[in-house]
């Protein structure tokens, strides 16, 4: 569903002007670059999610016994993270990227499957995609994520050590496992391809340990406060 622009050559600043509040999450730039993505490379992701077996462990997780369904399947955000991994060639990714993709740049057989409502392309229409893939993302991370401080706050130590200390232990302990689990599976989908490489090998291969870079600066480690961004970790 394409819906025309308010005006020729609108540019974000005048998007701003119009949608204030600080809606859009770069949905202008988007869909000015936006491409279609072939049948052929949605089914090598849906092939990738399928091979690392996590759907069978998310799902049960995810799943609503009451409520209302959800508008995106668990297969769908994670077709949309492979996808959009692919698409960054090896930058950041960010959800607004994922949106786009499951919204407006895969084929239509793929929302159907990925249980996806039409939205309107428009600011209001991405706003309200970006809050599905957004709440069953945060959903997830909430099984996965091992750390009991809250994310991108300034705390003081002594508030950071009385969390911790107080934490659920046992339940953050199983976050981790299933987290590390999570991990081993995305890598083990990823060296299907060279397995039969790996196997043959004669051990004179290596790994090179590249250094990856955040964009979150941290803050000084002996001052009194601490950072909760994950990317200073």
């Amino acid at each position: 569903m394409t819906a025309p622009l308010h005006e020729p050559g609108l540019h974000e600043e005048a998007v701003a002007k119009t949608y204030p509040g600080g809606k859009g999450h770069g949905w202008l730039s988007l869909r000015e670059e936006r491409t279609q993505i072939s049948d052929g490379e949605v089914q090598r992701a849906v092939d990738f999610v399928a091979a690392s077996g996590l759907l069978e462990t998310f799902e049960p997780l995810l799943a609503r016994k009451t409520g209302r369904p959800r508008t995106c399947t668990v297969e769908g955000l994670l077709v949309g993270l492979q996808l959009a991994c692919r698409q960054s060639g090896g930058g950041h990714l960010h959800l607004n990227h994922v949106t786009d993709i499951l919204y407006w740049r895969i084929g239509e057989q793929w929302r159907r499957r990925f249980k996806l409502r039409d939205k309107p392309d428009d600011l209001d229409g991405f706003e309200a995609a970006y809050s599905v893939v957004r709440r069953i993302f945060h959903d997830l991370l909430r099984h996965l994520d091992p750390s009991p401080l809250p994310k991108n706050r300034r705390l003081l130590k002594t508030d950071a050590a009385r969390i911790e200390k107080n934490a659920d232990h046992k339940a953050l302990n199983a976050r981790d496992e299933l987290l590390t689990f999570a991990c081993n599976q995305v890598l083990e989908a990823s060296l299907q391809p060279v397995r039969p490489l790996l196997e043959a090998a004669d051990g004179s291969l290596g790994l090179d340990a590249t250094v990856i870079t955040t964009p979150s600066r941290g803050i000084r480690s002996k001052g009194p406060y601490l950072s909760t961004d994950p990317d200073t970790d």
